[in-house]
C-alpha cells in the first residue's frame, strides 16, 4: 500500500477536482504500473500526474508534432517521462487529424457545425496526417501489463480509445481512468457521457466521481470530467482509504 503520499498529492487532494480524486486514489496503489496521459496539449495535467505518481513510467501521448516537441522540452529533466507522438483510437495506422485554431480543440473528429456557434475558437485551421495506435497494441509493444492511471482528453475520441483498450480493460489491468466527457455533441459522431459510462460499465468499471464544468448560456451543461475505477481496484484497495 502506497500510504506515503507526496506533499504535492496531499495539496491536490485538498484542492479537489478530478486531479484531486486521482491524488486521493494514488494512496491506494499497491503495485507498480505505468501512467498514460492521452491528449497532453501543453502538459498541465501531465505535470500533476508526474508528481502524483513519481515512481511510475509516464507515457505522454500527443499527435501534434509542435506540441510533442514542446512537451518533450518541458519534461526533459524527468527520466520517467516518455513522449509518444501518436493519436490513440480503436485501430492502428494513419488518420486525418483536424487541427483547431485553438490547438487544444484539435481532434480526430471534425467539428460539429452547430457547435461552432458557441465554440468559434474550435474552427479547423488545417488538417494533417498522424500515426494511430491502440492502447492494447501499445501495451503489448512496450511489455506493459498494468496501468495505474490513464487520463484522456482526446476531444471526442474517448469511446474509440476505450474500445482500443478492450483487453486491458476487460482484464482489469487499468486501475483508474480520468476522462473528459461531452453532454452535447461538439464534434461529428461524438460520443456523449452516457455512451462512455455504458462502455466502461461493460468492462466492470464504475464511477468514482464526476466533475461537471462549463455550461451554455441557457444553462445546459457542455462538458466535464469523470474518474472511473476498476471493480478489482475498488474491491481490493479502496477499503484502505
Amino acid at each position: 500500500m502506497n500510504s506515503e503520499l507526496t506533499v504535492r498529492a496531499k495539496k491536490l487532494i485538498k484542492a479537489g477536482g478530478p486531479v484531486g480524486a486521482l491524488a486521493r486514489l494514488s494512496g491506494a496503489v499497491d503495485r507498480p504500473g505505468a501512467v498514460f496521459d492521452i491528449g497532453v496539449n501543453r502538459g498541465t495535467i501531465a505535470r500533476h500526474l508526474i508528481r502524483i505518481f513519481p515512481n511510475s513510467q509516464c507515457f505522454l501521448f500527443e499527435p501534434l508534432p509542435q506540441q510533442a516537441v514542446f512537451i518533450a522540452d518541458r519534461f526533459q529533466s524527468h527520466r520517467n517521462v516518455t513522449v509518444v507522438e501518436q493519436a490513440l483510437s480503436d485501430k492502428s495506422g494513419r488518420s486525418e487529424f483536424y487541427v483547431g485554431k485553438k490547438v487544444g480543440t484539435s481532434s480526430l473528429l471534425p467539428m460539429n457545425g452547430a457547435a461552432l456557434k458557441n465554440h468559434p475558437e474550435a474552427v479547423v485551421d488545417t488538417t494533417i496526417e498522424v500515426d494511430l495506435n491502440t492502447i492494447d497494441n501499445f501495451c503489448e509493444e512496450k511489455g506493459i501489463d498494468h496501468v495505474v492511471c490513464m487520463k484522456t482528453d482526446a476531444q471526442g475520441s474517448e469511446l474509440n480509445i476505450f474500445k482500443g483498450a478492450a483487453a486491458m480493460l476487460s482484464e482489469q489491468r487499468i486501475d483508474m481512468i480520468m476522462f473528459e466527457w461531452f453532454a452535447t455533441p461538439h464534434y461529428k459522431n461524438c460520443p456523449l457521457l452516457l455512451d462512455l459510462c455504458n462502455e466502461l460499465d461493460r468492462r466492470n468499471y464504475s464511477m468514482y466521481d464526476i466533475f461537471p464544468e462549463r455550461s451554455f448560456r441557457n444553462g445546459q451543461r457542455r462538458f466535464g470530467n469523470a474518474v472511473f475505477i476498476s471493480d478489482m481496484f475498488r474491491e481490493n484497495n479502496l477499503s484502505q482509504l
